[in-house]
């Protein structure tokens, strides 16, 4: 059985709702300081920032092929801008990957991802990419409860967009949603 993925129409159609609901700063430059001071609140999950994080997880899960496993632990400091036959890349060193296998690197090959890359690394120059406000123990960031947090924005942005599959879409979905997308 095929792996649930969403097709490109969809997957346009949620980045686009992920905008919508970010208030159009999803897309936006803007700095560290203007990224705190959207709105947030932890009484509501469904709030500007989190909104904002949900879009760059899936900019991250898609263009650089992470698995869902990363998000919580996911920091600045694993990215660096090399130069690559006369061109910038942005290389991820994962510190920690599926089954404690020896760290690797991952790069993106769209070249739009140098750019959605330089955007996230405005807003959140150090520390954890993925909603940061979230607390989090180094070296247990999979027991915070960051990947349910970006699961149930995820699912609340599907079920806006009217987007049906036979199962629950997750982070997983969005990574085999980039590998599937690059195939086609």
């Amino acid at each position: 059985i095929q792996k649930e993925h969403l097709h490109s129409d969809e997957w346009r159609k949620l980045l686009e709702k992920a905008i919508e609901l970010s208030g159009g700063v999803a897309i936006k430059e803007i700095s560290k300081e203007e990224y705190e001071n959207l709105d947030w609140t932890i009484k509501d999950r469904f709030n500007q920032r989190n909104w904002v994080d949900l879009y760059d997880c899936l900019q991250l899960l898609f263009y650089f092929y992470l698995r869902s496993e990363d998000i919580p632990r996911l920091r600045r400091e694993w990215f660096k801008e090399l130069e690559v036959k006369g061109k910038s890349k942005i290389v991820v060193q994962l510190k920690k990957t599926k089954k404690d296998r020896l760290s690797q690197e991952t790069t993106h090959i769209y070249p739009r991802g140098y750019d959605i890359w330089k955007r996230i690394e405005l807003r959140r120059p150090t520390g954890y990419l993925s909603f940061p406000l979230v607390p989090r123990i180094q070296g247990a960031e999979h027991d915070s409860n960051v990947g349910e947090l970006a699961n149930g924005l995820l699912q609340k942005a599907i079920e806006l967009c009217r987007i049906k599959k036979r199962g629950k879409i997750t982070l997983t979905t969005i990574r085999h949603t980039a590998l599937r997308l690059t195939l086609e």
